[in-house]
Parts: C-alpha cells; sequence; structure tokens
C-alpha cells in the first residue's frame, strides 16, 4: 500500500500463474511435503489477488487486474492494452496545445474549461494570436514556398483545375503554421477566427485546411471551430497508432441504413 499510495497511479495486479492448470497428478504423487508445498506455492497467485484488492478498495487507490498465465496471449494482450493507455497517458502530459483565434460564437457543445482540461491531461495550454501567424507568413521564403508545393504534390491528388495562385497562398500558410508549430513546440493546435470581411487574417484563416492536414499526419492533430476537446481526442487516437479527424454527422439514408 504505501509504494501503490507514492506512485499516484493506478496499479495493476497481474494475477498471472505459470501454467493454464496444475498437473494433479504428477502434483499428487510427490511424497515430500516440502516439495509438495513448494509447488502448490508456485501455482496460487490468485491467492493474494483479493487481499490486496481489499486493502485497495479500502485505502481509495484505484487498480485494475490482468488474469491468465505466463503463455496466455490473452493476458499478455491485456498488459500490452494498459502499458499503451500509460504511455498515451504520459504523452498527454506533455501535450502542448496551442489556441489560434477564439471560440466560434453561439457553439455551446464546443466549450470546455481549460484549466479542467489541464487539470485531467496536464495539458499546457499556449494562447497564440492571428497577428503572430500572419507576421510568419510575410516572412515565408520563395524557398519555403516551393518545398512546401511539393509537399503537396506528393501528398495529395492536387486536382488540376487548382489555380497556381491559390496553391501558393495555401502553400505560404502552411509554412507559417509549421513555423508556428515550431516556435512554440506545439504538439496539438485548436483554432477558429472570425473577424471583419476582407481583413488580412480572413486571407490566413480561409487557407489554413491543407496545412492543418499535413500536420495531423505528423501527430500534430488540429481541429477547427476551437474544439479543444476533439483536439485531444485526436492527439489520443494518434498516439494509440490510429487516426482521428474533425468530423460531423451529416444526413441520414434510411433505405441504405447508413449516416
Amino acid at each position: 500500500m504505501p509504494i501503490a499510495q507514492a506512485v499516484e497511479v493506478p496499479i495493476i495486479i497481474l494475477n498471472l500463474q505459470p501454467v493454464p492448470q496444475l498437473d494433479y497428478s504428477s502434483f499428487n504423487n510427490l511424497e515430500d511435503s516440502g516439495k509438495l508445498t513448494g509447488v502448490w506455492l508456485e501455482h496460487c497467485q490468485a491467492c493474494s489477488v483479493p487481499e490486496i484488492a481489499g486493502v485497495f478498495n479500502r485505502s481509495g487507490i484505484g487498480y485494475g487486474m490482468v488474469s491468465g498465465y505466463l503463455s496466455d496471449e490473452t493476458a499478455w494482450e491485456g498488459i500490452a492494452a494498459w502499458t499503451e493507455a500509460a504511455r498515451v497517458a504520459k504523452s498527454l502530459r506533455k501535450n502542448r496545445m496551442g489556441i489560434l483565434g477564439h471560440y466560434y460564437g453561439g457553439m455551446l457543445d464546443v466549450y470546455t474549461d481549460l484549466t479542467r482540461q489541464s487539470a485531467t491531461f496536464g495539458t499546457h495550454f499556449e494562447m497564440l494570436e492571428m497577428c503572430e501567424l500572419k507576421a510568419l507568413s510575410d516572412t515565408v521564403t520563395p524557398t519555403q514556398l516551393q518545398v512546401k508545393l511539393k509537399e503537396f504534390s506528393d501528398t495529395f491528388d492536387v486536382a488540376p483545375e487548382c489555380e497556381t495562385s491559390e496553391l501558393e497562398r495555401v502553400a505560404s500558410t502552411s509554412a507559417a503554421l509549421d513555423d508556428l508549430v515550431q516556435k512554440h513546440n506545439l504538439n496539438s493546435l485548436a483554432y477558429y477566427y472570425e473577424g471583419e470581411s476582407g481583413n488580412e487574417y480572413e486571407n490566413i484563416v480561409t487557407s489554413v485546411i491543407a496545412g492543418n492536414t499535413l500536420l495531423t499526419g505528423r501527430n500534430i492533430p488540429v481541429a477547427g471551430e476551437c474544439e479543444v476537446k476533439n483536439a485531444h481526442a485526436m492527439k489520443i487516437m494518434a498516439e494509440m497508432g490510429a487516426s482521428g479527424s474533425f468530423s460531423e454527422l451529416y444526413l441520414m439514408g434510411f433505405n441504405d441504413d447508413v449516416i
């Protein structure tokens, strides 16, 4: 119990015995009582499980349990799941999430308490300004632009009707986003901006999607509408080796039983 209290993390009780079942025939033929006791103790890991669980229950210590035997694939899959969860939790404690702009007005389901998010996951929130992204966009070099355009052609299936000027606009914003992420050492990003029509920031925020997609592909997930909760979910998915993106439900097709 003192160790479990000191580490302050959930404990996993490994209820693992050497083999699937005791060889009772051989065991019953043991004549040496010392050997008989020794073999019995080798196999009775389950004896201590309720004892440990009882102490943890009364002490308010969280725990999980994996039961099986040493060559049991299912048991090792359970252990792997717990260790993966621990690794993801550690990555979230180091997560620096940028917040660019502000919340989307009226999206009450999106709003969240950043203090509570930090307390739960350990995430640091870096408040970013559009003017900084604009300044970085203004300093994008022709070399950066060409590198980014090549990255677009290598990564995306660029439609032939895409205008060169539009590709360059998007590439410039993408390069600026890369600089912003590097400057603040960001691991994730949530953003939204809405200003007066025709302002310079509008030109940037309407050209971020391609750059956001590239960042998400590099395990720096980006969520629109300043959806911090969604960015956290995407980060968790990415750390688990899966892919996730900002998405929402559209219409229902009752004839085909799909959404």
